[in-house]
């Protein structure tokens, strides 16, 4: 990231609005998963999670100015668990029924929200500009779903190495 933000930074001298993708920097993601986990890990260490903390922050604030997306993953966004300052510079993606409660949590006061009464498997709300309802492709419902998903996969993967043998 700081390696992109250098090159990128005197390139915007003569451009001031080019974008990385612009000079060929393609989207890199960095997804934590279990953030929530990570910290309770680290609970012991104050100034380790300082740290992290310190680090997540200045991902999420500077990352997408040279297109990298940060995704945190977590079963809850509670301002104790995920700092505001961070929580404030992520897009949100939300899956399934948003209880009110929730709702504050995840997107914030005065954000408007859609409401739906009903929100079908596979559907959910992300936010960018504003929160919308979003489908998920391709989700799977079952594990039997899943078993036919990587059955397919490897039969796939299988026919295309046997192509480029034959």
């Amino acid at each position: 990231m700081k390696q992109r933000q250098s090159t990128i930074k005197d390139l915007l001298k003569t451009n001031p609005r080019a974008l990385a993708v612009d000079y060929g920097y393609k989207q890199k993601i960095i997804i934590i998963e279990e953030y929530i986990g990570l910290k309770t890990m680290l609970a012991k260490d104050k100034d380790k999670i300082k740290l992290l903390e310190n680090i997540i922050k200045e991902i999420s604030v500077l990352a997408r100015s040279v297109n990298i997306s940060l995704f945190i993953v977590a079963q809850s966004s509670s301002v104790d668990l995920i700092d505001a300052s961070i929580k404030n510079n992520l897009n949100k993606i939300f899956l399934g029924y948003l209880a009110s409660n929730i709702q504050v949590s995840t997107f914030g006061t005065g954000v408007e929200v859609p409401t739906f009464n009903k929100i079908k498997k596979g559907y959910g709300y992300i936010q960018l500009d504003k929160v919308e309802q979003i489908k998920v492709p391709n989700v799977v419902y079952s594990v039997e779903e899943l078993k036919i998903l990587k059955n397919n996969l490897c039969e796939e993967k299988a026919e295309s190495l046997f192509s480029q043998i034959s």
